[in-house]
């Protein structure tokens, strides 16, 4: 055993490595199943701890340390402690073995605890004996280790230290580099200052120490993912500086010349430092330095060009301000100086910019505590600004930067009142807290009120704008409406805000307008619906009002009614707006309406109010304008946004059904009691003008199946197929149709095959006029949109018919045209129907779906078509670029990443298609396939630059189309920005001059996106 003992011991003190670890691990394993006890490792290594070669001894005394770190369950007795404790003592001594040696004391204390005094004598010979200097950053690391678990399980032994302790924690601190080292010592520091009670004495070492790392400029290794931050070492940094106000006396006067840098990032880190660490200091001992606090920032704020800097110094003696709140009397001494200087500057400066600053620093310290400092500066600045009045001479600038105060100041203190309501902790204290301002609220009031007949246009704006922030100023917050000023002074300020809205200046009744919305917020709906509301109704119903005005009082009861408390009990006055209003004021009514739904996000309980209020005056309203005016152009422009109005009341009401009923009694039976006077007047031609807002309505019904109704259905299919209404009208029947089979079973496809197939006859019959076929073809695209988004197999059956019509109707140019734009229409997303809002049942990935079933047949008869044709074949080519605008409206619908499968296949049809000049709508749509193309795979066109340039140049000058002409210049343009240099630079010449004449264009767009271009060619990177 003995000799397998010295193997190892020598195998592992030799200079081959793999041996080395494999006779530590033998020697660890044979010490753990107690074969050998430490003190046969400890003899058989006699002779190399007392080895002259200091290499031997490094190692002997290593072995002996891995020991004690590797194995923290080693049953170790007393004795054997004791002997090792004493061991590694003496040891400290040999300066060659002093990282070995801290290794060996930082396993025993760590998971061996000697008992005292010798981890006291461990660690007093560690701070004698061992430089850090000589140490690895792991071995000072495990120094600051045992320390910090000596402060944790050994504090009473390390406080016997005294003064000892505290000379060797700053040895093996100063100077240290390392950041794993640097955030451990921070962190450890503040423990220190905690618990060792001599650290009093060596308060400017530390100070010393510390303050050569601020700020910390270190910056971690990308690579790092587990590296130290720069904002955990200067965070942990800053915890030591707070650890104790002791520092207080040095690090102020320190930090105070940081801000002073002339680096801006030093200066906003210093005054972030100084306010934390004045937090943690409190008011005593911030005492000394507050003169040269505000010194220092007065001088930024008024002297500093950066808005950031000055910000963060006005923030900084908000906080300050805050932190001395804890001792008032050195709060109205840090005040006092504060406020006497901004007041001196206010009254006295020549310079209005320092004027301005003075007053942003004094609503900096109102916010901050009120209370304290209202009494000391508003009596001043009353009196300042009542001699301002008396003086002859003019000087409105000086009045207008008093009350631009005056409104900071009353800002500032309803701020300070909520926060020092919420540090309050006792309810009691609570109820009783009262606004520090009502002591000078008469003074105030009278001030402002007088200035709102000021003739300067500047000063009656900041009048509103005081008045605004007074009224909505509280008086105790522990109420709800519990205001300042009383209920005829409020009242007076409504009246007179209102009366402004009709002001002839823009500028007061933004202000007035803005001031009430304000006040509406806070106040009780009460105030607000006695003498707001009407007043701005009554005005509105004025017959002698002229329509700028009336747009102005339409525009503030909007944005009043706005507020939805507001709007529930006074949505009855629209309603009024909406029955005596004259058709030329209709228009602006429903736009108002618009907005007021637009901020409700279709919260169900506005739309039941609106359902209820508003909903069947809108259908009154609109049907009167027919009856009593034959302007089809007023009647259009009033029919779009009723039908938007509509609908979104509609889909969001809890009681749909009985609405959609009501409508259909309305619209189809016309028996409605409360219309019934209004439908009697109406000619069938008159009423089938309001069809589309019918099926508005009805697009949005998901409560009822409205397939069902066979009166309905027959309704809805006469009208969509006659050929006496407008396009409008018949496509508005063609989509509540669609809507509606969009919502039915499957098992209702009998039905729906009967329908298709009567209007496939129809289609493709001889004897039916061009405009029935129209019709029945308007109606099959818009059946098969709703079978498509729903998910139904039909869908795609009538897709397939619809590409085998573009051949079998070649004769009829027009329905092929129709055909080949209508997989844009089964494709596109309308926001009005067919989408979840409307409660359409919507299948995932339904564009893909109908792309992946129908592009490759579309594509194949393409490609028959196209190698059987002859140039002389002119029936072929319309077909053939039938086919082109089909694939180009499926391509222009369906997701990117479903284009860029199919892209060997779709990159040659995209680039015939460029050609199409004479087909306006091809070109549009295969220009913005190309452009999304250019924008995902720009490589895939790198090969066909020469050719798609030349396109591109010939279409930017040629297209009668702005829009194509635009694009053509966008997709140019994405070329010089997105292919390299070498791919583009061959073409640069050609492409600035070919664009020069785009330059003269008579489109003001087109010239400007072709001087964009040309500059990006002129400097091709």
């Amino acid at each position: 055993m003995t000799n397998e003992l010295i193997e190892y011991i020598e195998g592992f003190i030799g200079n081959d490595e793999n041996k080395k670890t494999t006779s530590l691990n033998n020697i660890l394993l044979q010490v753990s199943s107690k074969k050998y006890e430490i003190h046969d490792i400890v003899e058989k290594l006699g002779d190399y701890l007392k080895n002259r070669d200091s290499i031997l001894r490094s190692r002997g005394t290593l072995l002996l340390s891995e020991i004690l770190c590797r194995l923290p369950n080693l049953s170790l007795n007393d004795d054997q402690i004791h002997f090792l404790s004493v061991f590694y003592a003496d040891r400290c001594q040999d300066y060659p073995c002093a990282q070995e040696v801290v290794k060996g004391i930082s396993g025993l204390i760590t998971y061996h605890h000697p008992e005292s005094p010798n981890n006291k004598k461990l660690l007093s010979s560690i701070f004698q004996e061992i430089h850090p200097s000589s140490l690895s950053q792991a071995h000072r690391k495990m120094v600051l280790q045992v320390i910090d678990l000596m402060l944790t399980r050994d504090l009473e032994e390390l406080k016997e230290l005294q003064s000892d302790f505290m000379v060797g924690f700053i040895q093996f601190i100063d100077g240290e580099k390392d950041p794993r080292n640097l955030i451990f010592s921070f962190k450890l520091l503040p423990r220190v200052i905690q618990l060792i009670p001599h650290h009093d004495m060596f308060i400017d070492s530390l100070f010393e120490i510390l303050s050569c790392y601020f700020p910390i400029s270190f910056n971690p290794k990308a690579s790092d993912p587990n590296s130290i931050s720069k904002e955990d070492l200067s965070r942990s940094l800053l915890n030591c500086f707070a650890s104790t106000p002791l520092f207080a006396e040095h690090f102020i006067p320190f930090i105070i010349d940081k801000i002073n840098s002339n680096l801006v990032e030093t200066k906003l880190e210093a005054m972030k430092s100084l306010i934390y660490c004045c937090t943690k200091f409190g008011p005593y001992a911030i005492k000394p330095y507050i003169e040269d606090i505000w010194s220092t920032f007065r001088t930024i704020i008024f002297t500093h060009k950066n808005n950031i800097v000055i910000e963060e110094s006005k923030k900084s003696i908000f906080l300050i301000t805050r932190i001395l709140s804890r001792d008032l009397n050195i709060l109205k001494e840090f005040l006092g100086i504060i406020n006497k200087e901004c007041l001196h500057h206010i009254k006295t400066s020549q310079d209005s910019k320092i004027a301005l600053y003075c007053t942003s620093i004094l609503y900096q310290t109102v916010s901050s505590n009120s209370r304290m400092i209202l009494g000391d500066i508003l009596p001043p600045l009353f009196q300042f600004f009542r001699e301002l009045n008396m003086v002859n001479v003019q000087k409105s600038n000086e009045r207008l930067s008093i009350v631009g105060l005056f409104l900071d100041l009353i800002k500032a203190n309803q701020f300070s009142f909520e926060l020092e309501f919420k540090e309050l902790q006792d309810m009691e204290k609570r109820s009783k807290l009262v606004n520090p301002i009502l002591e000078y609220l008469d003074e105030f009031y009278e001030l402002i009120v007088e200035l709102l007949s000021n003739s300067s246009l500047t000063m009656r704006q900041l009048a509103i704008e005081c008045l605004s922030e007074l009224y909505s100023s509280s008086k105790n917050l522990s109420e709800k409406y519990s205001f300042l000023l009383p209920l005829e002074n409020r009242e007076f300020i409504v009246k007179s805000l209102v009366g402004m809205l009709g002001n002839h200046d823009e500028h007061v009744r933004s202000k007035a307008l803005l001031s009430l919305y304000h006040i509406t917020i806070k106040e009780s709906p009460t105030i607000m619906i006695q003498y707001a509301i009407p007043t701005i109704c009554q005005m509105i119903q004025s017959p002698t009002i002229e329509k700028i005005e009336y747009k102005y009082y339409l525009n503030s009861l909007v944005k009043l009614l706005s507020h939805q408390p507001l709007l529930e009990i006074t949505i009855n006055h629209i309603q009024s707006l909406i029955d005596n209003s004259t058709i030329d004021n209709n228009l602006l009514i429903l736009q108002c309406i618009s907005e007021i739904l637009s901020t409700s996000n279709h919260q169900e309980s506005i739309m039941n109010l609106c359902y209820n209020n508003l909903y069947y005056s809108l259908i009154k309203n609109l049907l009167k304008s027919i009856n009593s005016n034959n302007n089809n152009e007023l009647f259009n422009q009033l029919l779009k946004p009723t039908i938007d109005i509509l609908q979104s009341i509609i889909s969001s009401i809890s009681n749909q059904s009985i609405a959609i009923e009501r409508s259909i009694d309305i619209f189809l039976n016309r028996k409605d009691l409360e219309f019934e006077p209004i439908l009697s007047r109406l000619s069938n031609e008159d009423f089938s003008k309001v069809l589309p807002l019918f099926n508005g309505i009805l697009c949005q019904c998901k409560s009822i199946d409205l397939s069902t109704n066979l009166k309905l259905m027959n309704f809805l299919e006469e009208n969509s197929l006659s050929v006496l209404l407008n396009d409008e009208i018949t496509i508005s029947c063609c989509k509540s149709i669609s809507s509606i089979i969009n919502r039915q079973s499957t098992s209702n496809n009998d039905n729906i095959s009967l329908l298709m197939n009567n209007l496939l006859k129809i289609i493709q019959s001889n004897e039916e006029s061009l405009d029935k076929k129209l019709k029945s073809l308007n109606l099959f695209i818009w059946i098969t949109k709703g079978l498509v988004v729903c998910g139904n197999s039909k869908g795609i059956e009538y897709g397939n018919i619809l590409v085998d019509l573009i051949s079998k109707l070649s004769s009829f140019t027009i329905l092929t045209e129709k055909i080949s734009k209508s997989f844009d229409v089964i494709l596109y997303q309308d926001d009005n129907i067919l989408n979840q809002h409307s409660g359409s049942i919507i299948n995932i990935l339904y564009q893909q779906k109908f792309f992946t079933l129908i592009y490759p047949k579309l594509l194949q008869e393409f490609k028959t078509l196209k190698s059987s044709s002859t140039p002389s074949s002119t029936n072929n080519n319309n077909i053939i670029s039938n086919y082109l605008i089909s694939i180009s409206n499926l391509l222009k619908n369906i997701p990117r990443e479903v284009l860029l499968n199919e892209l060997n296949e779709i990159l040659p049809i995209v680039l015939q298609s460029l050609d199409s000049l004479d087909q306006p709508e091809l070109l549009s749509s295969s220009l913005q396939t190309l452009k999304m193309l250019l924008k995902e795979t720009p490589n895939s066109l790198v090969n066909h630059l020469n050719s798609l340039i030349t396109t591109l140049l010939l279409i930017s000058t040629t297209s009668p189309l702005m829009t194509n002409r635009c694009l053509a210049l966008e997709i140019l343009n994405d070329i010089a920005l997105t292919c390299s240099y070498q791919q583009t630079f061959p073409f640069q010449n050609q492409v600035t001059n070919g664009l020069l004449s785009t330059l003269d264009d008579h489109k003001r767009l087109v010239r400007k996106e072709a001087t964009k271009c040309r500059n990006n060619w002129f400097i091709l990177k």
